[in-house]
């Protein structure tokens, strides 16, 4: 009988669930970042062994997602550390870990929800010009000073 080629069936020979921590270890190849990884045998490509994990235990993961880790051990593949999120996602994770000294512009930005002035950043009150965000309300304001000038 062949040995099987697909990731999938070969992914539960490099994972070790025996750590006290619950985090099922990757034993298999590692990239440069420390996260696992394994081989499609037909196209030489790597896939990313906690996203093939999360697939194998939980679905699809759907377009622009990434999987990410709750426990932040990069060789861990249990699908219960696994979670869904963005890029933006993983960033904020990262500062509230600790692991970011400084968070990236927008997720720093995102992280203060009123203006200088105390307008909420609603969706109603917010505009997005070049890349920047401003407080309708107080562009109103400014807008009423200058008519009655």
């Amino acid at each position: 009988m062949r040995n099987s080629t697909r990731p999938e069936d070969r992914f539960w020979l490099y994972c070790d669930r025996s750590d006290m921590s619950g985090c099922w270890i990757w034993t298999g190849s590692l990239n440069t970042g420390g996260y696992g990884q394994i081989k499609q045998a037909r196209s030489n490509k790597k896939i990313l062994a906690h996203r093939l994990s999360y697939q194998i235990n939980r679905g699809p993961i759907p377009d622009g997602a990434l999987v990410l880790h709750k426990c932040d051990n990069t060789r861990c593949v249990n699908p219960d550390h696994l979670f869904l999120g963005t890029q933006s996602d993983n960033m904020l994770d990262a500062m509230r870990k600790g692991r970011l000294k400084e968070p990236p512009l927008a997720a720093k930005e995102r992280m203060i929800t009123h203006c200088p002035r105390g307008h909420e950043y609603s969706k109603e009150n917010t505009r997005i010009y070049k890349g920047i965000r401003y407080c309708l309300r107080c562009r109103n304001e400014r807008n009423a000073l200058r008519k009655n000038a």
